[in-house]
């Protein structure tokens, strides 16, 4: 669970882009896993609804600890992390907002001073569903054009209105980094030369080389690929058509394949197979990649 597996992805890449071209007010994030600071963007323009591992505090009296120092003890195992509360006077634990705790105060305080500066928004790849987080949508002022890059339709519920003549809301549906990619080229932008180098990867993922393998793949399959386009009322897929009885079996095979792959590298099995079973469907379908040819068999 500790950050450190995974690098970041193209879409984290992007956020950073914006920020060095002085085109982000904020990063609002629900994920826990820290990887809007791995990508490069500075930590005082995130804003971690359910926290993150950035830091970390003594449970109760909210005393700041070293979060080198908790994550250091955690891996030492149970003995260190005991005498690390010990040393503290108390449960240290991450900034992560578990169920029933409060959100972090800085998360209403952002969101009422950077909303209502709003010149843009982008939502990227999220259910809108968990509140508050979902009704940061309904906080722009009137006629903020509103940018949806999911792989389903939501917000709908949320305020959200794709269908209506003249709406400033529009979408992408597709995978969040081919979004990120295609809105980067529009830009002009090379999200390229932000991508961890091959060395940083091989000590946080196992499987380092496979996957920076598939990322170069990916990134040359975008370049001749005919992304979905960007539009207020019309609605296209990045996805390729499929038959449903051949590409379900490849898919499978795909994602064994992968699962293998990484149990061989030292992961775990669960972890694995979480990571197997939620790989975007751009990367199944590269069926040329020599890293999926054992799963076409």
């Amino acid at each position: 669970m500790w950050p450190g597996t995974f690098a970041p992805t193209p879409a984290h890449r992007f956020f950073r882009l914006l920020h060095e071209h002085k085109k982000l007010k904020r990063c609002f994030t629900q994920n826990i896993d820290s990887l809007e600071a791995a990508a490069g963007l500075p930590r005082e323009m995130v804003v971690a609804a359910h926290g993150n591992f950035d830091a970390a505090h003594v449970v109760g009296t909210g005393e700041a600890v070293d979060i080198d120092e908790l994550k250091a003890a955690i891996l030492e195992g149970e003995e260190s992390v005991r005498a690390l509360c010990e040393r503290e006077g108390g449960l240290v634990k991450p900034a992560i907002t578990f169920f029933g705790e409060a959100l972090p105060a800085r998360f209403g305080e952002c969101a009422r001073a950077d909303f209502a500066d709003c010149r843009l928004l982008l939502i990227f790849g999220t259910s809108l569903k968990v509140q508050p987080f979902a009704s940061l949508v309904q906080r722009c002022p009137p006629a903020t054009p509103r940018m949806l890059i999911n792989r389903e339709r939501v917000g709908e519920d949320a305020g959200l209105d794709f269908d209506r003549e003249g709406s400033s809301d529009g979408a992408f549906l597709g995978d969040c980094d081919v979004g990120a990619q295609s809105l980067a080229e529009l830009l002009g932008w090379d999200l390229s030369v932000y991508a961890a180098p091959r060395t940083d990867l091989a000590r946080a993922d196992p499987d380092a080389d496979a996957a920076a393998d598939v990322d170069d793949h990916l990134a040359r399959r975008l370049e001749s690929m005919e992304l979905a386009s960007i539009s207020s009322n019309r609605w296209t897929s990045a996805a390729e058509a499929h038959s449903e009885g051949a590409a379900d079996a490849h898919d499978q095979a795909v994602r064994q394949h992968v699962y293998e792959r990484l149990l061989e590298g030292g992961m775990a099995p669960a972890e694995a197979r979480s990571f197997a079973d939620s790989m975007p469907q751009q990367l199944i379908d590269m069926q040329d990649h020599p890293s999926f040819s054992a799963g076409r068999q």
